[in-house]
């Protein structure tokens, strides 16, 4: 079997009494076809950090977590109580990261050094394995619990590897038999006039995208009348003012549309973003009804 990609949320930086520990960690994954990638340490950034880890994110079938401590805190406090103890905390991309593969629905395993604390490493934060571990023991990887939840977890991942080259293979297949390249997700109305609105069919993707790039794939049809449901024909300015494109009519029920096709495109656009959770909900639903189509 092939190695499976999969994220390993780490820092960059661990004090020298933790990096034997972490070698042998590598072995183990390494010994078990699995290839873990980390921003910074496998795979360098060319866009900002974030960018960065979400498109790797998306190539990866689960999300490994190593809480080591970056920031120790011996005076101060907690809300009100005054800190009696050193307190460790990880590096915040521990979080960033684990709170994208939780979005993905990845198989997420969290271990963290035993003084590691706060987020995702307080138990009940997140309903996923959570281990606690003294990283500076060489050997740690070789503890019982640690290797019962890798392999846990090692089965999961390859679940949803399988599941998701099964999904890839399938869009490829099927791709090029969709008979269209747009789907129709709402209808814009006013004044007694419509337009539909169709967005672009995108098959690969895993998560909602931002309402900007939504928009970009956004279509409109020429607008019709309500009650007759003919296309409205343009109207045009006189020609003292060169015949421009001023708005559209239906000439059998009088019912207009006054604006041209931009700003027709721009009350389109400035409804979805005023409702942009519907829009893509309908969207969404027409997208799981064509892959359902496929199995």
């Amino acid at each position: 079997m092939d190695k499976i990609d999969i994220f390993l949320s780490r820092p960059t930086w661990i004090e020298e009494k933790f990096k034997e520990g972490l070698d042998n960690f590598y072995k183990i994954l390494k010994s078990l076809q699995i290839n873990p990638r980390t921003i910074g340490k496998s795979d360098y950034p060319i866009d900002s950090p974030l960018d960065e880890v979400i498109s790797l994110m998306n190539k990866c079938c689960g999300l490994i977590v190593l809480g080591y401590p970056q920031i120790k805190i011996h005076k101060g406090f907690v809300k009100d109580v005054r800190i009696k103890n050193t307190v460790e905390l990880p590096t915040e991309w521990n979080h960033i990261e684990t709170s994208l593969a939780y979005v993905r629905k990845l198989p997420i395993l969290l271990i963290h050094h035993e003084r590691v604390r706060r987020g995702v490493f307080d138990r009940g934060a997140v309903s996923k394995f959570l281990y606690e571990i003294d990283f500076t023991k060489s050997d740690w990887p070789l503890d019982d619990n640690i290797h019962g939840a890798l392999n846990n977890w090692r089965t999961k991942a390859l679940q949803y590897y399988k599941e998701t080259v099964s999904k890839k293979n399938k869009i490829i297949e099927y791709k090029d038999k969709i008979p269209y390249d747009f789907v129709t997700i709402g209808t814009f109305k006013t004044g007694g006039t419509a337009t539909d609105i169709r967005s672009k069919i995108i098959l690969k993707e895993n998560i909602q995208p931002s309402i900007d790039i939504f928009l970009e794939r956004i279509d409109i049809s020429p607008p019709y009348c309500l009650k007759c449901s003919r296309n409205l024909s343009k109207v045009h300015a006189s020609w003292m003012a060169d015949g421009i494109h001023i708005g559209y009519d239906c000439k059998k029920c009088g019912v207009e549309y006054k604006g041209n096709k931009k700003e027709l495109r721009y009350d389109v656009l400035s409804d979805i973003r005023k409702n942009y959770q519907s829009y893509y909900k309908e969207y969404k639903r027409k997208i799981d009804e064509i892959i359902n189509n496929m199995s």
